[in-house]
């Protein structure tokens, strides 16, 4: 493996994907237990931000080592769009919702906004694991 392609880790993104994982499955569990159900829903909310955040940098970073010089001056719709040109995502408009829903959740929170980015989790979970599939093929 090339020094350069060191430099893409994701090992951590793959944790946070198995974890924000775990936490939709047992939330999915839940469903005659709603008070429980609330607390790892929520539980996979904080996770779903993690993981996005991992995501978005290790998209980052993968762009500014195999296509661009400096990816940090793109605005977030360049940047998925080229991750969708590039074969790693599915879906640039997918992303942007991900990340407006990450925004949100940092700045307010009410049930009807929990459970949209909750349901939204769980597209980004299966957008996520392809992500990291193509990672892997594109870099080993």
């Amino acid at each position: 493996m090339s020094e350069e392609k060191k430099k893409i880790k994701y090992d951590n993104l793959k944790k946070a994907t198995r974890g924000l994982e775990k936490a939709i499955l047992k939330c999915e569990s839940l469903k005659s237990n709603p008070e429980l159900r609330e607390y790892i829903r929520d539980s996979a909310i904080q996770r779903f931000e993690f993981t996005f955040e991992l995501a978005w940098k290790t998209l980052k970073r993968f762009l500014e080592i195999y296509m661009l010089e400096n990816v940090d001056s793109l605005i977030a719709s360049n940047l998925f769009r080229m991750g969708a040109e590039s074969g790693l995502i599915q879906n640039s408009e997918f992303w942007l919702e991900f990340k407006r829903n990450r925004n949100l959740t940092s700045y307010t929170y009410d049930e009807d906004l929990a459970e949209k980015v909750y349901e939204n989790s769980k597209i980004f979970l299966v957008e996520v694991k392809y992500f990291i599939k193509k990672l892997e093929e594109k870099i080993v």
